[in-house]
Parts: structure tokens; C-alpha cells; sequence
């Protein structure tokens, strides 16, 4: 896994938007091809990750989940995502 060190994390990562929804979004493993096949466009506009979004609902990014805090609490979209342990970070 590559070392980013911590600006990521204090300065955050440039991204784009690209509209697309997995067919299978609860199986992320079957479907890393769209990854691929954007990571020419992520270097040509200078961005680290894509946030998916479809239908007016952002769902994911190409490599990271998505995480927003909303008064005070970390929420994850509500559906069209990768099955995981819930975020609970108090």
C-alpha cells in the first residue's frame, strides 16, 4: 500500500466527478475494470480520485469510501455501496 504521508489527510485530495454506478455495487471486487480505464483521465486533470455519483446520489470513489460529517456524525451513503462494517466514530 503506498505512503501518502500526512498531507492527504490534512490538506485532502484533489478529485473529479464521473457519473457511474457499479452493477454490483455490494461485490466491489468484480468490477475494478472503470478504475482502470480512468486513471488517464485522473492524471490528465491533475486529480488523485473520481467520486461516482448517479441519479443525483453520490455512492463512492474509485479507490476510498465516502465519508461527511452532518451535525456532528459521520455518515456513508445510504445504498448503491460495497457492504462494510459501519463508520462509528464517537
Amino acid at each position: 500500500m503506498p505512503q501518502f504521508g500526512l498531507a492527504p489527510y490534512q490538506q485532502g485530495i484533489s478529485h473529479m466527478t464521473y457519473e457511474y454506478q457499479r452493477e454490483f455495487p455490494d461485490i466491489k471486487t468484480t468490477d475494478y475494470l472503470q478504475c482502470f480505464l480512468l486513471q488517464h483521465k485522473l492524471d490528465k486533470c491533475g486529480a488523485r480520485e473520481a467520486l461516482y455519483h448517479s441519479t443525483g446520489q453520490v455512492s463512492e470513489c474509485t479507490h476510498c469510501t465516502v465519508l461527511a460529517v452532518k451535525v456532528g456524525k459521520v455518515i456513508t451513503p445510504a445504498k448503491g455501496i460495497l457492504f462494510r462494517v459501519p463508520v462509528n466514530w464517537s
